[in-house]
């Protein structure tokens, strides 16, 4: 470990997890926002995944007015899932820290985010002692300059937080990982983040929904975005993109892949109706459509509004795999 700066390190409550790849040209604006947060009692835990500009430089710029502590390996570029990964087994790993937050380089944190996260937090453990719990909250979307062009990124994709029922959320997920912070007892259990899973924050949102709680504020946090470089974007959500997502080629199998390492992992602690519906939509690809198009309707793997779940239907007569998949 490389502990940087002149303040003590892992002494933070809140750890954190920063990921940067050729991360230089927004870094700033990120970390700038960590400086201005009111909430001070976290560590910013970094690791750089290989960059070939001066993300490492920029970062330890702030060394005086950060803690930061960073994962030192000679990994090299681990994907953004494994090297979240390494991230959380490291500070997790550091006991005083009870609760752990993802960042990602080229957002900007609003002043208030860790403090309000917390706070809603602290609220759902006091109703909830002991379980694992995940807390995730909107956001604003904006462009490369930092123009707002949504100040909810839940109406702009038509979204509804509060639909966050396992059969749902095998289908799409709708907690960013950026917004996300995990307690204890929820980072605990979510490790190691397998390969198999779509990505990270889709995992740990499965995890915490089969086995503890998903509570969600309902105010922006963070300024969203969006450039050409996005791993994942925030397009808007309209009939001209669902129309043009109907003719993406669709393949079940990442889906199916996930749901049934999410059995495997934890299906012994799962509900009797959530080990059913995991089972069953992990061996979706198998079906042939009219049987998938039953399974859908009984198990109600909706994805959210209408429009999108139709498209889904629509894909899936179009998908004419069956056992093939």
């Amino acid at each position: 470990m490389i502990r940087g700066g002149t303040m003590e390190p892992h002494s933070g409550k809140v750890a954190v997890l920063l990921s940067v790849y050729n991360g230089e040209k927004y870094l700033r604006d990120f970390l700038d926002s960590l400086v201005a947060q009111t909430f001070k009692d976290f560590v910013l835990w970094v690791r750089d995944d290989g960059s070939a500009d001066h993300s490492v430089n920029t970062i330890r710029e702030y060394q005086d007015r950060l803690r930061i502590d960073w994962v030192d390996e000679s990994s090299g570029n681990l994907g953004v899932k494994r090297s979240f990964d390494r991230l959380l087994a490291h500070a997790s790993s550091k006991t005083n820290h009870l609760y752990f937050m993802f960042a990602d380089q080229d957002d900007i944190w609003l002043p208030h985010k860790i403090r309000d996260t917390l706070a809603e937090m602290r609220a759902w453990e006091t109703r909830y002692p002991g379980n694992p719990i995940l807390i995730h909250t909107d956001l604003s979307v904006c462009n490369e300059t930092g123009e707002i062009i949504s100040d909810s990124f839940w109406r702009y994709q038509k979204l509804n937080p509060d639909r966050i029922e396992l059969n749902r959320l095998l289908v799409q997920n709708v907690v960013t990982g950026c917004t996300m912070m995990l307690n204890r007892p929820l980072a605990e259990i979510v490790r190691p983040i397998p390969q198999t899973c779509i990505m990270h924050d889709w995992w740990i949102a499965l995890a915490a929904c089969g086995l503890g709680r998903i509570g969600y504020l309902g105010k922006s946090t963070i300024l969203y975005r969006q450039h050409g470089s996005n791993t994942i974007g925030a397009k808007g959500f309209t009939l001209r993109t669902l129309w043009a997502k109907l003719f993406e080629p669709l393949s079940l199998t990442p889906f199916a892949r996930q749901a049934l390492c999410f059995y495997d992992t934890y299906g012994q602690w799962l509900s009797e109706i959530d080990k059913e519906q995991t089972d069953v939509f992990s061996r979706l690809p198998r079906f042939r459509f009219w049987q998938r198009v039953r399974i859908i309707r009984k198990y109600r793997f909706y994805k959210h509004g209408f429009l999108r779940t139709l498209n889904f239907i629509l894909k899936n007569w179009k998908l004419r795999e069956g056992a093939k998949q």
